[in-house]
């Protein structure tokens, strides 16, 4: 009985609203002063001047990110590459040169190297990250003036090594020991302190890439991902933030 009533009070709902007269004299031109002005205003919102500014700037702060994620996973990884190379030498500095093989002596002498990838990186880009992480600029800025010096303190090594080897007869057994090893980077203290650097650029970077991603994951973007290897996660975690605080 109730399926029945149903389905008479559906029909007569039809009829009344889509064949009788009532939809012909009142239902259109309803449609035409309500639903249509309301599916206008409602587009207006979504193309206008001001949602259209805000769906720039979104894209704009999402693509910034993603450009400075890729370039700080550059960075750590050239990092990365830069601290095993001086480990190595800070390892051999503290051997006795003459207890140094020729091929160990040799390698003093090599010059070392980074991308500089992370200068073209622009903190004015980024700064209405502070909303979401307000010290954002501030390691930024940090993260850039690590890696100018370290570039710095880098080509300043290789200048030295490179005028070294410009000499008519050079060969690592012929250079006067305490020169050899002041040439790296200057004394075995200043070696260390070089290596912390690099150790507090890295870790700040692995931060740094924390923050992007959890930048995202409040707007919700969909940013790029980076991987670094298990044998870099394995030197990222090895860093002993102590020793940085000790040092820088």
């Amino acid at each position: 009985m109730m399926d029945c009533f149903c389905c008479i009070l559906d029909k007569l709902c039809n009829c009344f609203l889509f064949n009788g007269i009532w939809w012909k004299d009142y239902g259109i031109p309803l449609l035409g002063t309500v639903a249509i002005p309301l599916v206008v205003w409602r587009l207006t919102r979504y193309y206008g001047a001001d949602e259209a500014e805000k769906r720039k700037e979104r894209r704009k702060l999402r693509d910034n990110l993603n450009f400075l994620k890729s370039m700080a996973f550059g960075t750590i990884s050239s990092l990365i590459g830069l601290r095993e190379r001086v480990i190595y030498l800070l390892n051999a500095q503290k051997k006795a040169y003459e207890d140094t093989s020729a091929d160990e002596k040799s390698k003093f002498f090599t010059l070392l190297y980074i991308k500089h990838i992370f200068n073209y990186v622009d903190i004015d880009q980024y700064k209405n990250c502070t909303e979401y992480e307000h010290n954002f600029p501030l390691i930024l800025g940090a993260i850039k003036s690590y890696v100018t010096m370290i570039g710095a303190r880098i080509e300043d090594r290789n200048n030295i090594i490179r005028n070294l080897c410009a000499t008519k007869d050079f060969h690592p057994d012929c250079i006067v020991p305490k020169i050899a090893k002041a040439h790296f980077l200057g004394d075995l203290h200043l070696t260390e302190h070089f290596l912390v650097e690099i150790d507090a650029t890295i870790d700040m970077l692995a931060d740094l890439m924390k923050m992007i991603d959890k930048i995202g994951n409040v707007k919700k973007f969909k940013l790029v991902q980076l991987e670094l290897s298990p044998a870099q996660k394995s030197i990222l975690n090895s860093i002993d933030k102590n020793v940085i605080l000790k040092f820088i």
